[in-house]
């Protein structure tokens, strides 16, 4: 009974860490991303449901990066276009 409670107590450690140590890391990088870091990404450490939950946090992020981008040069385009209306009045 002895050897096979310690036995069950490694390895539910050693199942706890598995799960918490991929979800402590995820939980920095969402919060740097979260304050506008977007440079940021997760490296992906399974295929599991938790890297599968990473891969998407990583794909939110490009395509949050993307669409930033997107509207700074439609901002730009806008501001130049504005700047040569200008110029005819």
């Amino acid at each position: 009974l002895g050897i096979g409670l310690f036995y069950s107590i490694i390895i539910n450690y050693f199942t706890i860490r598995s799960i918490h140590e991929p979800i402590e890391y995820s939980k920095k990088i969402v919060n740097e991303i979260s304050k506008g870091n977007l440079a940021d990404r997760i490296q992906v450490t399974g295929t599991d449901e938790i890297g599968i939950l990473q891969e998407s946090i990583n794909k939110m992020a490009d395509n949050i990066s993307n669409l930033l981008s997107l509207i700074k040069k439609n901002l730009q385009t806008h501001a130049k276009s504005t700047n040569d209306l200008r110029l005819f009045i």
